[in-house]
């Protein structure tokens, strides 16, 4: 191959580096094409003698396994040779040979086939260590370990997994008191005690009362006795139409007679329209020093909602109790009180707790409060009665 040069286009031998005619330096040949072919063929020769090493015994195995194919071809094709006596014919002879050298490579594949059953199974072995120690490598990798976290977290605290749990209360409780168990570990006997979640309880998650429309009247009679009536309006709402228990719940005093007495006025309380069950009346059970509680209990199935009228007329002497509290066991999703009074009286309204309430139409001997908000079961309000 010749080096023309640029400035005489005369044709230097390639191993020139000056022209030969002008002695000008000559531009080196690019032979950088056939420099890389050449590379590629060997880079990839030499791929290929790493991956036949790499994949020796599947080669053997491969090799070995077909030539045990074509041997019992051959050998069941052929008149098996006991025995080549001297001066036997040539066809003979050939038959001996040929079953010889057949036997010959059948030895030296059984050969081949030990030798790649052998290194596959170091192959294996040689996997299973890789294997395990990228699995152990993994396992304690902080991705790993966080994304495990992650999902183990998900899955504990899902709608789905907690649903199923039936010890919710204890779950409840472990968590609320891991709060104080660190900072104020000298309280946890008592407060082991003493934690409740009304929440929880399960007459509170058959129904809850909507719309709860109140009406509570204060009149002043002789000798400072106060007699309320407190008028309801709410529908119930329960999760299915099974059976639902509803009680109510009214507090007297022990000595209540004739003038200091609290009862249900059966004719205003009804459900659905259908006036209340006097026989429901349970008898008075003490709960404290001269507080007993009246309870009447009847049960509700078919609906999911029912709509609840009742009327409670009770009195009080104002010399021993000026207090009047609303309690409920069950949630209240919006609540109305229209607070109703004589004009001899003065009755002041007082939220519990959270709970906050908006007052509007107040007048010399009325005004209203409402909360269009949750109610969580427990005191609602409470109200004091003062004569003017």
């Amino acid at each position: 191959m010749k080096n023309k040069c640029l400035s005489c286009e005369f044709e230097n031998d390639k191993t020139h580096i000056y022209c030969c005619n002008c002695g000008k330096k000559l531009e080196e040949l690019d032979d950088s094409s056939s420099k890389s072919i050449l590379g590629f063929l060997g880079a990839m020769i030499k791929k290929l003698l790493v991956g036949a090493l790499n994949n020796l015994y599947l080669i053997l195995l491969f090799v070995s396994i077909t030539y045990f194919i074509v041997y019992a071809i051959l050998i069941f094709n052929m008149d098996p040779v006991v025995h080549v006596a001297e001066g036997a014919d040539a066809e003979a002879v050939d038959k001996y040979t040929t079953e010889f050298w057949l036997d010959f490579f059948k030895n030296i594949a059984l050969l081949v086939f030990s030798a790649g059953i052998f290194t596959s199974s170091l192959k294996y072995l040689q996997y299973i260590n890789v294997f395990e120690s990228e699995f152990r490598k993994t396992l304690i990798s902080p991705e790993f370990t966080e994304k495990i976290k992650e999902s183990v977290e998900s899955i504990t605290y899902s709608d789905e997994h907690l649903l199923k749990q039936n010890d919710l209360d204890k779950i409840w409780k472990k968590v609320t008191l891991s709060k104080y168990k660190q900072r104020f570990p000298e309280l946890m006997g008592e407060l082991i005690e003493n934690l409740e979640n009304e929440l929880f309880v399960e007459n509170n998650l058959t129904c809850y009362y909507k719309n709860f429309q109140m009406v509570l009247s204060f009149e002043l009679l002789e000798n400072n006795i106060v007699k309320i009536t407190e008028s309801s309006e709410y529908t119930i709402i329960s999760n299915s139409d099974q059976e639902v228990n509803i009680k109510i719940f009214i507090y007297t005093n022990q000595e209540s007679g004739d003038t200091i007495y609290s009862t249900v006025i059966p004719e205003l309380t009804k459900i659905d329209g259908i006036p209340f069950d006097e026989s429901l009346l349970e008898l008075p059970e003490e709960k404290n020093d001269n507080i007993y509680m009246k309870t009447f209990e009847f049960e509700l199935s078919g609906k999911k909602s029912y709509l609840m009228e009742r009327s409670i007329e009770m009195t009080q002497n104002l010399n021993d109790d000026r207090l009047y509290s609303f309690t409920s066991s069950k949630i209240i999703d919006d609540l109305t009180v229209d607070v109703q009074f004589c004009d001899k009286l003065k009755v002041i309204f007082s939220e519990v707790g959270k709970n906050v309430f908006n007052e509007s139409k107040r007048t010399s001997r009325s005004y209203r409060n409402t909360n269009r908000l949750v109610l969580l079961p427990g005191e609602k309000f409470k109200t004091f009665i003062y004569k003017k």
